[in-house]
């Protein structure tokens, strides 16, 4: 029997309307990079039983947890697809280029059916959930590899495992990859008072929470959103002008654009932050040469929403 290669796997999406239940197949072959995980943790129950022996009794069965760990390149078109799990579908304008604005808010997660394929000509197999929801996500912005990591969970898990693919025939984006020296951080363009940033990332918690319901069926079947939060690191070099120290010190809020481009400048994804505070450091010198910072932020509540704007060739989510 042949070995499975990972080059071999294939990772396919599609929205639901309802819960535990397969849509019409219209799923999307999505990106990702070595280190994916995905499914179940069972969650056994130790059994104590004193059974004159020198083993201990066989655990019994309890309710499963299924939780997805998802690395992937910053492609600038499937990001659509993660974003819309993680903030609710966008609205979009435009007639190509596609403007998709998301926004941040507490409206309940959108659940998604998932399926990894081992695909090895006439001996495939396949693993399915239902009702998975996107907790966090987060993207580098000025790293020169431009990866995001996105972290899921899930209701239920197909058994007995399907037999064949959910869809043969899976809409798959071309590579649209975000490229580091087009990345751009400022609170005003042109004009920053955030220093000389070179380096930084942005994360999204929705701070969800399961809920196993009474209803006999295996799995959480309800996902609570509890206080989301946007977050992030800032590297700045220590310069003689305006620099996030002193922000940092004077509790100042400040505004936060993080914008993300392909090589061709004509796809983008900007995160507009209306306020963000800067945790106050230590003054430390982690080297004899140029000075360099890290800071952590936070956005916190203001007037105006967080939103997510992606500019690409893709008509709709």
């Amino acid at each position: 029997m042949p070995n499975r290669h990972g080059r071999e796997t294939q990772l396919l999406l599609q929205r639901q309307s309802a819960s535990r239940t397969a849509p019409a197949a219209a799923a999307f072959k999505m990106k990702y990079n070595p280190g994916i995980s995905l499914g179940r943790e069972p969650e056994r129950q130790p059994d104590n039983t004193i059974n004159n022996n020198a083993l201990e009794e066989k655990m019994d069965e309890g309710d499963v947890i299924i939780a997805h760990s998802i690395p992937a390149i910053l492609c600038l078109n499937d990001i659509g697809q993660w974003l819309t799990l993680l903030l609710g579908a966008p609205v979009t304008s435009g007639a190509g280029p596609y403007t998709h604005t998301f926004t941040l808010d507490l409206a309940d997660p959108l659940i998604a059916l998932m399926e990894l394929s081992y695909l090895t000509s006439g001996n495939e197999k396949y693993v399915r959930w239902y009702d998975n929801v996107v907790n966090s996500m987060s993207w580098d912005v000025l790293e020169a590899e431009q990866n995001m990591q996105i972290d899921m969970m899930g209701g239920v898990e197909v058994s007995p495992a399907p037999v064949s693919v959910f869809d043969a025939s899976p809409t798959s984006y071309a590579k649209n990859r975000a490229c580091a020296k087009q990345g751009k951080m400022y609170d005003v363009d042109g004009a920053s008072t955030l220093g000389k940033i070179v380096g930084g990332n942005v994360a999204f918690n929705r701070d969800v929470e399961g809920q196993r319901l009474a209803d006999g069926l295996e799995g959480f079947g309800e996902f609570l959103v509890g206080q989301p939060t946007v977050s992030g690191s800032l590297q700045v070099l220590m310069d003689t002008g305006t620099n996030l120290f002193d922000h940092a010190l004077a509790h100042t809020s400040k505004a936060l654009e993080l914008v993300s481009k392909n090589v061709a400048g004509d796809a983008t994804l900007t995160v507009n932050i209306p306020q963000i505070e800067v945790e106050e450091k230590k003054h430390d010198i982690p080297t004899s040469k140029g000075i360099v910072h890290d800071f952590t932020w936070k956005a916190h509540a203001d007037a105006t929403a967080v939103t997510v704007v992606l500019v690409n060739g893709i008509a709709t989510y």
